[in-house]
């Protein structure tokens, strides 16, 4: 059987229990191997072509080393499924090792970039009028870009499966949100507090024939929002805000995270609501906030403080 087939049954068969857009990502690391490699028998290829295919991603396309795991993340599923359905040998597990991907460093939001982000989000870039005077002017999309960023930072949900909510996914009277396509297809309630749900109902009060299947997030053409247009909309306003690092939708996560444990919050309810299936990366927030806790102490300590 040639690659191309067999990488079609593969597709078929994650189908059926993944979300869309992790069979995206198996596509587009699956399609970059099958231009790299050439459409041969699946049973000729080795284990070296596969090392030779992530050289080639981090030396010659000098892709970012996550990147990289991801794409041997992705073949060895492929084999995983190879193994099984066509009987053939599992040429990564063993042979091929995961490449090291560095976790990149988590930089939170303060209080005062949010305040800033959202006052950005309300407002153009400066711009002068016909007598050369400053000016600025209000956003058309301000309430439903508001209403994103607060939803981000009160739940910490993904991008995608932010512009994947429809209007019937959420509860307004409790907060209550159906996350229908979860990382691995797997579903979840997260909940808004109550300035995140005025922000919402500002928004969607200015919506007219709306039904319950409808985005929650709109474009102008009524459709869903994509990841993209997303990212667009939070870095540009980032920039106008000139808060320090990029600003993106995992950003807003990581900043979710670590004020829900400084808050108070568990750990194990915090997985539950991040969608994690481990507590590898829930532990890291674990770690900042402790870290934070540990230097609010030695500022605050009272016997310190009174010089005893």
């Amino acid at each position: 059987m040639l690659l191309s087939e067999a990488i079609d049954g593969f597709l078929y068969h994650k189908a059926v229990t993944c979300s869309p857009h992790t069979i995206s990502d198996y596509q587009n690391t699956l399609r970059q191997w099958l231009e790299y490699i050439g459409d041969q028998p699946v049973a000729s290829i080795t284990a070296h072509d596969v090392q030779r295919f992530l050289y080639h991603l981090r030396v010659d396309r000098e892709l970012k080393p996550k990147t990289v795991r991801n794409a041997h993340t992705g073949i060895s599923a492929f084999y995983t499924w190879a193994e099984s359905e066509l009987g053939i040998d599992h040429i990564i597990r063993g042979r091929v090792a995961a490449p090291k991907a560095n976790l990149p460093e988590i930089i939170p939001l303060s209080k005062r970039d949010v305040r800033d982000l959202l006052a950005a989000l309300d407002r153009t870039e400066v711009w002068r009028t016909g007598r050369r005077r400053p000016a600025r002017s209000r956003r058309p999309t301000w309430r439903r870009d508001r209403a994103i960023v607060l939803m981000l930072l009160d739940t910490g949900i993904r991008a995608q499966e932010l512009c994947d909510l429809r209007i019937e996914d959420i509860d307004m009277n409790s907060g209550a949100i159906q996350v229908r396509s979860g990382k691995g297809n797997k579903g979840r309630t997260v909940f808004l507090g109550a300035t995140a749900k005025e922000a919402l109902w500002r928004y969607l009060s200015k919506r007219q024939d709306v039904r319950p299947d409808d985005p929650l997030f709109a474009t102008n053409r009524r459709g869903h929002m994509d990841r993209s247009a997303l990212r667009r909309m939070l870095a540009a306003a980032g920039k106008r805000a000139e808060i320090p690092e990029p600003i993106g939708p995992h950003r807003l996560r990581h900043t979710f995270a670590i004020n829900y444990l400084r808050n108070g919050g568990d750990v194990f309810t915090l997985q539950r609501l991040l969608g994690h299936s481990s507590m590898e990366m829930v532990r890291r927030y674990l770690l900042i906030a402790q870290v934070d806790v540990a230097e609010s102490h030695r500022r605050a300590s009272p016997v310190d403080n009174w010089r005893l």
